[in-house]
């Protein structure tokens, strides 16, 4: 979409949704602005840092995420749009029509029953324990297992509240982490969510469905999320994450798995301070979703709010392989390391 376009059409939807919201209705309006610098010591010469896909660019200074956040909620019911532009739309979009590349979400829903939700379009992904906002996150960047899996899915949702302790959903979706089709089957996801106290939650997410073209045949692949998000101390949580996906391979018998795991560990050293570290581990020797055979990764990172709705971080990460994978301008390397930074603000 041509640059004037896409001014024209944020413009517009925002004037509208201003509009209404000081008319005293049930709309809502919102965002968030990441503004982020990246250094990568392996100095990729193209700028795109390898195997990620937020905060991307090494060395430029950019936006991983702009979004403009409008909604409407009444008893009965409920809709979301939230447009988007920055590094992480160009890198998690590149295979959408340009004018969708600009869609975060776009929903609409209505209550069936008392707990009983159903929603359709373009909606956030029911897998992982990590969302494209930073705010909504513990570290600054995200974890291979949130990266190589959906952020987004299109479809149809039904959602399930039968108390404050359990949560359901079931899904039929278009794919894994697409808006437009790209065959002629869908795939569904399920998940369930178990919070005991507030001191605990336990998920467990699930996807099944064929990610081949319709020209090539078959590939069904399964997956299943499971993550704890635990609070272990007044000032300390910890979150476990294991992913396990499997995928037909073609022309043979065999399943191709993959798997990852993570721990974070998040200390507040005071209501404006507070520091994560995280280790990692991907296998995906078939390189289903991942190109490479391994990865581990260790972070840790500082976070500090000056003012409200201000978020300033700082990350030191390291990867790590078996094999040679990163280019440098030496050749290649088993190992990577990188700083980044970032300001998020909540509108």
């Amino acid at each position: 979409m041509p640059i004037m376009k896409t001014y024209i059409f944020f413009s517009a939807l925002l004037v509208l949704t201003v509009t209404t919201v000081t008319a005293q209705t049930p709309f809502s309006i919102g965002g968030y602005i990441e503004p982020y610098y990246s250094y990568d010591f392996s100095k990729p010469i193209s700028g795109d840092r390898p195997f990620v896909f937020n905060h991307a660019r090494h060395n430029e200074f950019s936006i991983n995420l702009a979004l403009l956040d409008m909604r409407y909620t009444s008893e009965d019911t409920r809709a979301r749009v939230a447009l988007q532009t920055g590094t992480y739309a160009i890198s998690n979009y590149a295979a959408e029509p340009t004018l969708l590349q600009t869609v975060h979400e776009a929903s609409a829903g209505f209550r069936i029953a008392e707990g009983l939700w159903l929603d359709a379009g373009v909606l956030g992904s029911h897998i992982g324990l990590e969302s494209a906002i930073g705010r909504d996150n513990w570290t600054l960047t995200r974890s291979l297992a949130a990266e190589y899996s959906p952020y987004y899915e299109t479809g149809v949702r039904l959602e399930v509240r039968p108390s404050e302790q359990w949560m359901g959903k079931l899904l039929v979706l278009n794919g894994w982490q697409n808006i437009k089709e790209t065959n002629s089957d869908k795939a569904f996801g399920t998940q369930i969510q178990f919070t005991p106290s507030s001191d605990i939650v336990l998920n467990w997410s699930t996807f099944l469905g064929n990610e081949a073209p319709d020209s090539v045949g078959s590939q069904t692949r399964i997956f299943n999320d499971f993550y704890a998000q635990l609070t272990l101390a007044s000032h300390l949580r910890l979150a476990v994450v294991f992913d396990i996906g499997m995928q037909d391979v073609p022309d043979t018998d065999e399943l191709a798995v993959w798997n990852t795991a993570t721990l974070i560990l998040q200390y507040e050293l005071s209501p404006a301070v507070a520091c994560a570290v995280r280790g990692e581990y991907f296998s995906d020797k078939n390189h289903v979703v991942f190109p490479a055979d391994n990865m581990k990764s260790f972070s840790a990172n500082v976070d500090w709010h000056p003012a409200d709705k201000i978020t300033a971080r700082i990350e030191g990460r390291l990867f790590s392989s078996d094999d040679d994978i990163f280019i440098t301008g030496a050749g290649r390397e088993k190992l990577n390391s990188s700083i980044t930074t970032s300001i998020g603000f909540t509108l």
